[in-house]
């Protein structure tokens, strides 16, 4: 066969069948447009050079490895559908005499036209929105895009290469599946059902309980490091757990309405229990994927649209003033320089300090046994508690958290704050030290403690610096050797009563200070200086970036979704167009075809949508903890987040379902299919 007659062949064949060619040309389109904005994203110099540009290349080359990964997998998925339906017209052509070198010249055709149209119209929009999407993500951070337009010419290139590789990937999968078969093969099997699967009830069990494994971990771990270690398995069981209960469960469940005769042997319900059943083994499948597709959607949007909303107040809880110095075992000669520094410094400058926060302190990691003592030598036993000891004085004197109402500490006694919320009458250590509990410890009065994993810490007010140089000398002798100095540590936090500019060049100007002293002396300590001006940038940078993924990853899940429900419902309608049409010559009105319809296609739409509130609210918890580590504490707006983005969610699916049951309806009342596909 001449090569014109192959492009003639497979135009035409697109041009036929464009009711389903259409969906997967527009997924190939928006894939292609969403990898070439983040890949220009990532490498753009005006993004790049702000302040927190690198951080924001970072996790924008993040996510041109996700949705690159993410549409290969998508584009397989669909293209089955397609693979499906054009089996029976290239068994049509097997028997008219084309030999499976010529379909494949045909199917070669196909995959090059609908690849190259699906790159060009991508990158095409890609290019177009490129300049938008650009402003719109320094918008986000606070800055304003500059009015050059340009085109990345290697990253146009990077996405060529990409989804060749993905079209050339996806022929040879559909070659190898043609190959396979035999022309008769090929003739029938775009029309047989699948088997009923059997043991249902065993793997719907299973798959339940897979499930509540997972459940049960998302509601039971409780600190945030171990959320985010148990957070991918609790996911894979629930994954593996979905799908055993949509494929094996909802047979066992379409039984079960079977056996109810008055049920059954309804008009409206007779045809789609029973077509949802016969073919229950794939229609489960794509159940399944669409509800974790949904899943998705809704924590990725949710999460990111609560980080990014509470940024500044994560930026506070992580950077609680505008200035922070720290000096770890610095002797009492260094902390005098350096607050004698401080003071020069801002009567220099002629700015006030507000919100003054100065801790001597101790800091450390213990484990505690069965009978609830603290141990610092037995680390790695059992778990471990995050220490932090301060003085009853620098307690008091802090300037935040509710005033003070009791008396001052006498020996023995401490103020306590247990992060997992034990209550224990006292506090004692394996080395003898003991203190009886007389209160509870505001842990907003001290800006060591870390919201990010608080059910990991014990907040002690001991009575005096005495104490907490007991508990440095102990925790010296089992972690450090006696050479390291056992000096307590100093934490300084103030606020500065001037525009940031100016805060930044006097954090600037202490930070010097510090080297220069640090330069002059023989060291033995360890300092640092930061502060939430000199953070925001990168800080509102991550979130920024997690924001813009998130926004495209979800609108790359809820396109996913609505084509495979798109797909799934165009499949079953040319299957059950057949069988409609028996009926309507026994007499089953126009009516009750479409009451049919409604029956399945509300089962087929809104049972994964339920199911994917239900793993959204079983996950809420860990997902909550797990948004600690990212410092956002606010769970009531994370919920409000995760409730409004299943609402906005829902507005999709009941569009989906209207277009999808007319699409449904048109096919299965049309006359049978009686040709070529």
């Amino acid at each position: 066969m001449k090569p014109m007659l192959y492009l003639r062949l497979a135009a035409g064949n697109i041009r036929k069948n464009r009711k389903i060619y259409f969906p997967y040309l527009l997924t190939c389109v928006c894939m292609v447009a969403i990898f070439y904005i983040l890949g220009f994203l990532a490498k753009d110099p005006d993004v790049i050079e702000m302040r927190g540009g690198r951080t924001l290349e970072t996790i924008l080359g993040f996510g041109v490895v996700v949705i690159a990964v993410f549409s290969a997998l998508f584009l397989f998925y669909t293209n089955s559908f397609l693979v499906k339906r054009r089996r029976k017209e290239m068994g049509l052509y097997s028997v008219l005499g084309m030999g499976k070198r010529h379909i494949a010249g045909v199917m070669l055709c196909e995959n090059i036209m609908i690849g190259f149209l699906g790159v060009l119209f991508g990158l095409g929009g890609g290019i177009l929105l490129s300049k938008l999407s650009q402003m719109c993500l320094l918008r986000l951070m606070g800055n304003i895009a500059p009015f050059p337009f340009y085109v990345n010419i290697r990253i146009m290139l990077l996405t060529v290469a990409v989804y060749g590789a993905v079209f050339l990937l996806i022929y040879l999968s559909s070659l190898r599946k043609l190959g396979t078969a035999s022309p008769l093969e090929l003739l029938r099997e775009s029309s047989a059902g699948e088997k009923e699967p059997k043991g249902n009830l065993p793997i719907a069990l299973l798959g339940l309980a897979l499930v509540a494994v997972g459940y049960w971990l998302a509601l039971t771990v409780k600190d945030p490091i171990e959320a985010m270690a148990w957070f991918f398995a609790a996911v894979i069981l629930v994954i593996l757990g979905t799908y055993c209960c949509f494929i094996a469960g909802s047979v066992s469940f379409l039984r079960l309405l079977k056996r109810n005769r008055r049920y059954y042997y309804s008009p409206k319900h007779f045809i789609p229990v029973s077509g949802m059943t016969y073919r229950m083994k794939r229609n489960g499948a794509g159940l399944a994927s669409i509800c974790i597709l949904s899943t998705m959607v809704l924590v990725t949007l949710s999460s990111v649209t609560s980080l990014y909303i509470g940024k500044t107040d994560s930026l506070r809880a992580r950077y609680p003033r505008h200035i922070i110095m720290e000096l770890k075992g610095a002797d009492e000669k260094m902390w005098e320089y350096l607050d004698l520094s401080v003071g020069q410094t801002l009567d220099r400058c002629g700015v006030k300090s507000k919100g003054r926060c100065f801790y001597r302190y101790f800091q450390g990691y213990a484990a505690m046994n069965e009978d609830g003592i603290l141990d610092f030598s037995r680390m790695g036993h059992q778990t471990l508690f995050r220490i932090t000891a301060v003085p009853y004085r620098d307690y008091a004197a802090a300037e935040q958290g509710a005033p003070l109402t009791g008396r001052p500490l006498e020996e023995g006694e401490a103020l306590v704050f247990f992060g997992n919320g034990e209550e224990q009458k006292t506090v004692t250590f394996a080395d003898g030290q003991r203190y009886t509990v007389v209160g509870e410890a505001d842990r907003q009065r001290v800006l060591l403690t870390s919201g990010a994993d608080f059910e990991g810490q014990i907040l002690l007010v001991l009575p005096d610096d005495g104490d907490i140089d007991a508990l440095l000398d102990s925790y010296a002798e089992e972690i450090f050797d006696d050479a390291t100095p056992r000096n307590p540590n100093r934490y300084l936090a103030f606020d500065l009563d001037a525009p940031q500019q100016t805060r930044l060049e006097i954090l600037n100007l202490l930070s010097s200070v510090m080297e220069e002293y640090d330069g002059e002396t023989s060291g033995g300590y360890s300092y640092y200086t930061t502060g939430s001006d000199w953070n925001e940038a990168d800080f509102f940078g991550n979130y920024a970036g997690l924001f813009f993924i998130g926004v495209l990853l979800g609108a790359a899940f809820v396109f996913a979704t609505i084509l495979i429900m798109y797909y799934k419902q165009i499949t079953e309608g040319y299957e059950d167009q057949s069988r409609f049409d028996i009926m309507r010559r026994v007499g089953m009105t126009r009516r009750e075809i479409r009451a049919a319809v409604n029956s399945q296609v509300i089962a087929v739409f809104f049972l994964p949508l339920l199911a994917a509130g239900v793993h959204m609210a079983f996950a809420f918890p860990m997902i909550s903890r797990m948004l600690r580590l990212f410092d956002l504490i606010n769970v009531r707006l994370f919920l409000f987040t995760s409730v409004l983005s299943f609402l906005f969610f829902a507005v999709f699916y009941v569009a989906v379902y209207l277009i999808t049951s007319r699409a449904y309806y048109g096919i299965v009342s049309a006359a049978p299919d009686r040709g070529t596909a």
